[in-house]
């Protein structure tokens, strides 16, 4: 009888106290993306459960950069010049990763709803601005909201927010996930080589005479959001924009980028573990781990040749190091912060302009930079001398 008992015993605690996890725990990486499955902004569904239409099968990498688009190269008084071994940004095509982005697709049960899928990241985008409509976007005309209007409740017509209850409920293209999208969603959209500035196959006739609202604010001013400009012949790619002016609107599904997730390697060098990117610590000119000093700031010429030379020396292991595109640049903002608008992980950053590798293409004796007081991405002519980061990958 004892031993019976003992039994039932040992029988109830493995049932009921050690039984194994039915999943076992996903990669923090991927924890990160999960986790935001259900959530959404601008009165997207709590539960969205899109309807899916059939399709090919994609891997998707939230948390990557896609290249600039940009093919051609210019030097500093803006003429064209072949751009094997100038280090600027069209000597590396599809580098860190290549664009890929749908044509607008019909959907299969609404036929008058059209969207474009990023295929690199995995944004569902709504093909057209707000206003316009078809496969070419060319019926009707933008609209535009004041993001103070856009983000209000019940969800006016023309926000992103009444997308969500078209089609009874089921929202546009059978999605209730539609919000505003983040600044870097947005300017992840822009192609430094088009006029507009976006793929013209992917958003057709998309309106650039007035810039595109994102849901990002200016964390160094309650007042704006950040906007995002299309125009080529804007030079002020990202600024921050005062919340009570009209602007054009494009919507977006899906989850969005994950969390910062840097590593320091202790040998000068910082891990993107999102991007697969090694960063230069420290700003050019200051002690490579602690970043004591004061930065030596250059040209673009100057910034092309700083980032070789540390391949001269094959620093932090690596000979690989190079001037960083726009995209790649802007990556490691961090518009949550401000004076600098930069993690921790890279202390003692200049409140200042940086050199990118990309060129202002309307006007090519200009070139892309970011400005690490709050993120805004314009232009300078490449002969200003300015702060200078190096990447690798």
């Amino acid at each position: 009888m004892f031993q019976i008992m003992i039994f039932v015993l040992i029988a109830f605690t493995q049932y009921f106290c050690v039984r194994p996890p039915e999943k076992p725990d996903p990669p923090y990486g991927m924890l990160q993306y999960i986790s935001k499955l259900n959530s959404s902004n601008n009165g997207g569904s709590s539960n969205p459960s899109p309807i899916v239409c059939p399709g090919p099968a994609f891997v998707f990498n939230p948390g990557g950069i896609v290249d600039t688009g940009q093919t051609s190269c210019w030097n500093t008084v803006g003429t064209g010049v072949a751009c094997l071994g100038t280090g600027l940004d069209g000597a590396f095509n599809n580098i860190p990763n290549a664009r890929s982005f749908s044509v607008p697709t019909q959907h299969c049960v609404y036929p008058n709803d059209y969207t474009t899928l990023d295929q690199f990241h995995g944004l569902t985008w709504k093909s057209c601005p707000e206003g316009q409509s078809g496969p070419t976007c060319a019926t009707g005309a933008p609209t535009q909201l004041t993001w103070t209007t856009a983000t209000s409740a019940p969800a006016p017509a023309g926000s992103c927010g009444a997308l969500n209850t078209q089609n009874g409920g089921n929202g546009y293209a059978g999605r209730t996930d539609w919000r505003l999208p983040t600044v870097k969603e947005l300017a992840s959209l822009l192609h430094y080589s088009n006029a507009p500035q976006i793929d013209i196959a992917s958003f057709p006739n998309t309106f650039a005479g007035i810039n595109y609202m994102t849901n990002s604010p200016d964390s160094g001013n309650v007042a704006n959001i950040w906007t995002v400009s299309f125009s080529d012949v804007v030079g002020n790619k990202v600024i921050p924009t005062s919340k009570a002016t009209a602007l054009n609107i494009r919507c977006v599904a899906g989850n969005t980028t994950p969390a910062f997730a840097f590593v320091d390697n202790g040998n000068g060098s910082i891990t993107d573990q999102n991007t697969g990117l090694i960063w230069q610590k420290c700003s050019n000119g200051l002690a490579p781990t602690t970043c004591a000093g004061v930065s030596v700031t250059n040209d673009l010429n100057g910034a092309i040749g700083a980032c070789g030379a540390l391949n001269g020396i094959n620093f932090a292991g690596r000979n690989d190091w190079r001037l960083p595109s726009v995209n790649e640049l802007q990556s490691i903002v961090d518009y949550s912060a401000n004076s600098p608008s930069i993690s921790a992980s890279f202390p003692n950053t200049t409140i200042g302009l940086y050199w990118s590798s990309t060129t202002y293409s309307n006007l090519p004796s200009g070139g892309m930079i970011v400005w690490f007081l709050n993120g805004r991405v314009a232009t300078q002519d490449k002969q200003s001398i300015i702060d200078i980061r190096c990447v690798a990958n």
